[in-house]
């Protein structure tokens, strides 16, 4: 895991923490990189490196040395595909995309207002809308499916398909998790 913030009282990080990194599902945590100096309100991860928003756009592919990218709207959320080759930037301007590594950034116009994204696979893109709820895009970004279920206060999404093919999507709120695995066309609450 990868993360980004302020330590809790007692936790012994450098406030900001800049980038650290959890290898045993976030037990314990290490300072990457900029600790004492970056506090990254955007935050995505690939097999291609990390890319993070402290207010300015931050490319890294080994946690250590940071480049800036070409991102002059501040995003609300980052997501990359699974191999790095496109990285989605939720804005107040629409969604942008990035096929360079974040170098430029591109509209995509037929995207609907969204908060959050996340992908399930190179193509399949999951979103929360402005309005409260799921989108989906099997193409990229290019179409996308409309006002599927209610998703109100997200404020974490996850995508992934199963073996089967089956669409999970995960929806974090403010209250619980929602779960879907029948395309977004219903979230039902998860239950341990």
């Amino acid at each position: 895991f990868y993360a980004s913030g302020h330590p809790a009282d007692g936790v012994d990080l450098p406030a900001p923490v800049g980038l650290i990194k959890s290898t045993d599902a976030g037990s314990t945590w290490s300072v990457q990189s900029l600790g004492g100096k970056s506090d990254f309100h955007a935050l995505t991860a690939s097999s291609s490196g990390v890319m993070g928003f402290d207010g300015v756009l931050r490319v890294t592919t080994d946690g250590k040395s940071w480049s800036q990218g070409g991102l002059s709207a501040e995003p609300r959320a980052l997501a990359s595909a699974p191999d790095g080759s496109n990285v989605l930037a939720t804005t107040d301007n629409g969604l942008l995309s990035s096929t360079n590594g974040g170098k430029t950034w591109a509209p995509l116009a037929s995207a609907p207002p969204l908060l959050l994204t996340a992908w399930a696979d190179s193509k399949t893109i999951v979103g929360d809308t402005t309005a409260g709820s799921l989108a989906i895009s099997a193409d990229a970004g290019r179409t996308w499916k409309t006002r599927l279920a209610t998703a109100t206060s997200g404020q974490a999404i996850r995508a992934s398909r199963d073996k089967a093919g089956v669409l999970e999507i995960l929806v974090v709120t403010d209250t619980g998790v929602l779960q879907s695995r029948n395309d977004g066309s219903t979230l039902s609450e998860l239950t341990s």
